[in-house]
C-alpha cells in the first residue's frame, strides 16, 4: 500500500491509500485527478437533489416517504425517470404504429402515484419496466394488444399473456419486453416472476364446469376461433386446459 497526495479537478486535494501494481495505481491517480473530490461531489449530488425536489413540489408530483437520505435520492431518480420515459414517445409511436391509444399517460401516472422512496431506489437500474408493470394492463389496452378480450366466441374465460417490447435501456442483464396477464373476467396476474403459473393457477381455481364450458370453445384438436380468427399459431388457452 502507497500514500499519495492528488489534486482533484476542483482544485481540491485528497490523500489516498493505493495498492496493486504501479501501472494500474498511475491510472487510478490519472482518473481521480479528472474529477472532483468527495465532498464537492456529495455538495453537488445534494443541490441536484434539492432542485429535483422543489421541481417536484412545482409541478404538484406527491411527496415522498421514508428516511431525509431516501426521499432526497430518490427524488433525483424520480425526475430522471420521467425525463427518460417522456423522452421515449416517439419509439412508442413507431414501434406500434397501429396502436389506437398511448402508453406514456398510464405510465407516468401509475409511478408518479408511488410515494415510496425505497421504490424507486430499488428499481433504480430499470424504472422504466418497473412503470410498465405497475400499469401493465392500461399499457396493454392502449397499445391494442388486448382486443381479442371482446369476443364471445372465445368463451367465458380468456387469458392473454402479450409481450409488451420496451425502448428502456436500463440494466444491459435487463430484457427488453415484460409479460402482463388478464382474464377477460377482469382477473390481472400478480406481478410475479412466472405470470404462466399466476394464470394456470387462476384458470385452475374456477369451477368445473365453467372450465368444461372453456374447453367447448378451446376444443384442443380442432380449429377454431384462437387458431382461425385470430389467425395464432396455436390456441392461447392450450397451457392451461390439463385434464
Amino acid at each position: 500500500m502507497a500514500k499519495y497526495t492528488v489534486t482533484r479537478k476542483c482544485g481540491h486535494a485528497e490523500r489516498v491509500d493505493l495498492i496493486g501494481p504501479h501501472k494500474k495505481r498511475e491510472q487510478t491517480l490519472e482518473r481521480m485527478e479528472g474529477g472532483d473530490c468527495y465532498a464537492c461531489v456529495e455538495e453537488q449530488q445534494t443541490k441536484k437533489n434539492a432542485d429535483n425536489a422543489a421541481a417536484a413540489k412545482a409541478a404538484g408530483w406527491p411527496a415522498l416517504t421514508g428516511t431525509e437520505r431516501q426521499v432526497a435520492w430518490a427524488e433525483t431518480l424520480r425526475a430522471k425517470a420521467v425525463e427518460e420515459l417522456r423522452a421515449s414517445a416517439d419509439w412508442w409511436s413507431e414501434k406500434y404504429p397501429e396502436a389506437p391509444g398511448h402508453p406514456l399517460p398510464f405510465i407516468e401516472t401509475a409511478m408518479l402515484a408511488v410515494e415510496s422512496a425505497s421504490w424507486w431506489i430499488d428499481n433504480r437500474n430499470d424504472l422504466g419496466t418497473a412503470g410498465v408493470l405497475l400499469a401493465g394492463t392500461d399499457v396493454a389496452e392502449s397499445l391494442g394488444l388486448l382486443e381479442p378480450l371482446a369476443r364471445e366466441d372465445l368463451g367465458p374465460h380468456l387469458l392473454l399473456r402479450p409481450v409488451i417490447e420496451l425502448p428502456f435501456t436500463g440494466s444491459p442483464w435487463m430484457s427488453r419486453s415484460v409479460r402482463v396477464a388478464v382474464c377477460s373476467c377482469g382477473w390481472k396476474g400478480a406481478r410475479r416472476y412466472n405470470l404462466a403459473i399466476s394464470a394456470a393457477e387462476h384458470i385452475e381455481g374456477l369451477d368445473d364446469e365453467v372450465k368444461a364450458e372453456i374447453r367447448r370453445a378451446h376444443p384442443q384438436d380442432e380449429p377454431h376461433a384462437c387458431t382461425e380468427s385470430l389467425g395464432l399459431r396455436r390456441c392461447v388457452m392450450r397451457p392451461f386446459l390439463r385434464d
